[in-house]
């Protein structure tokens, strides 16, 4: 065999090698599936071509006919001499494609099939196959025929899966979406027994058993089963979100998160937690939620220790032992460890706060500024210090409070090493050292180094009115 030839991967045939005109993709409708089941070899191997010529792909449909023909004789002749056990058919001549479509044979085996429902009180089942009258396939169940018939629908530039309401951009995605809902699955899994309708699905599914994840992201490295969860993967690099609700226009960059979203509008919440009785829209969350009871946190950093109550929540946290910064600002390239980071930070280039309040219409970046904000209308104050009666309207407020009671000053004056409980108040005590004095009376000119200061001398104006 020659090994000094050179092959353009991307346009040879994978049957003949050669380059020609028409050529069709493994990865088209039922391509792949026939090729499998004629060659017995994967159709996406490592670096192998992924089309195949007219001319190999008629004779592969040939072939894959034959096949069929003879595994549909092979049943029907093992049904029959198992159930007979008749002499005379030992020494049938016919072909196994002749005994299939000479009507007189198949009338012979109903006749026989009634003498022995008499003597035996059984019936042979004649293995019956319903043909697609608009393509080629053919199936074993009516029911998966019927099944089919949606992949060919009446209006190709809107196909829809009227089983699961699912709506497709191209009518080819729609014939392979069909197949999840035929009833007969023949190709099994002798690990877990999941059986599917093609053997390219099961071959996927095996990966996941081998641990086998040969689709690797180019930006993180992470690796996935299948190529098409890796594209959804991408969109989380890119920021890509394809997918919008069209009741409220907020995008998705997958399936799932919008399906997960629409039970906001139709308030559907069928999960309740029964320590406190907050419901939610699904049960995994629902789990997680539990975890704030429970004080489970069974997530741990394999660097530090740390616990979390989600997996993702460690993998964004390894992401400060890395550097790693994979969400990059496309105006500044300023880099974040997460999405939603980069998204509120979009909004200092934008200038967009869409979170309004109320009360008093001013505007916020993000909805946890909004919240805090809120507090200074309503006088909320939910922090309270566990050591006095002293309440506080954010948490920092209360952290920056604990300080006076432990005595902590971990804010110290580089000038004279005097240490100050919070960071506002250095800054205030370094003043003294530079003389700076930047609040000014706009009355008389004289200038302070605190606000306070100022405060207490703008009273000596008022009296003086």
């Amino acid at each position: 065999m020659e090994t000094d030839l050179h092959y353009n991967i991307d346009k040879i045939c994978r049957a003949c090698l050669e380059e020609k005109q028409n050529m069709y993709s493994l990865f088209e409708e039922d391509c792949g599936n026939i090729f499998n089941s004629c060659t017995s070899l994967p159709v996406d191997s490592s670096n192998m071509p992924l089309q195949i010529c007219h001319k190999c792909k008629t004779n592969m449909s040939i072939a894959y006919n034959f096949k069929q023909t003879c595994l549909k004789s092979q049943q029907i002749l093992e049904q029959y001499f198992e159930q007979c056990k008749l002499d005379e058919f030992k020494n049938l001549s016919k072909s196994s494609e002749e005994f299939i479509d000479d009507p007189e044979y198949v009338e012979e085996i109903k006749l026989v099939s009634c003498v022995s429902k008499k003597k035996r009180g059984k019936h042979i089942q004649i293995n019956q196959s319903f043909k697609c009258s608009m393509c080629p396939e053919s199936f074993d169940l009516e029911c998966d025929l019927k099944t089919h018939l949606i992949s060919h629908p009446d209006d190709e530039d809107d196909p829809l899966c009227t089983i699961c309401n699912k709506s497709f951009s191209d009518v080819r995605v729609l014939r392979r979406h069909v197949r999840i809902h035929l009833k007969n699955k023949p190709f099994k899994c002798e690990v877990c027994k999941r059986t599917y309708s093609e053997s390219g699905s099961l071959t996927r599914h095996l990966r996941k058993h081998r641990g086998e994840k040969r689709h690797l992201c180019v930006v993180c490295g992470k690796g996935f089963y299948e190529a098409n969860v890796l594209a959804v993967h991408m969109r989380i690099h890119t920021g890509e979100k394809p997918i919008e609700c069209e009741i409220c226009n907020r995008k998705f960059s997958d399936p799932n998160g919008l399906r997960s979203h629409l039970k906001s509008h139709t308030g559907e919440k069928r999960y309740k937690c029964d320590i406190c009785s907050k419901s939610f829209a699904h049960s995994f969350v629902l789990t997680k939620h539990l975890r704030i009871h429970t004080g489970e946190r069974p997530y741990l950093c394999s660097i530090c220790g740390k616990s979390f109550t989600q997996s993702q929540y460690v993998s964004i946290h390894m992401r400060q032992h890395t550097g790693e910064l994979p969400f990059v600002c496309k105006v500044c390239d300023k880099g974040f460890s997460q999405n939603n980071q980069l998204e509120m930070h979009m909004r200092i280039h934008t200038g967009d706060k869409p979170y309004m309040c109320a009360a008093c219409g001013k505007g916020f970046a993000r909805s946890g500024d909004l919240s805090i904000h809120m507090r200074s209308h309503t006088g909320e104050k939910p922090y309270i210090c566990a050591m006095c009666p002293k309440r506080y309207s954010t948490s920092s407020h209360l952290t920056v409070h604990m300080r006076s009671h432990s005595g902590e000053k971990s804010h110290v004056c580089t000038i004279c090493g005097r240490g100050f409980a919070e960071a506002q108040s250095l800054k205030a005590h370094v003043r003294i050292h530079t003389g700076e004095k930047p609040y000014q009376c706009h009355i008389c000119g004289q200038c302070f180094a605190q606000s306070g200061g100022l405060g207490a001398h703008k009273k000596i104006h008022e009296k003086q009115k």
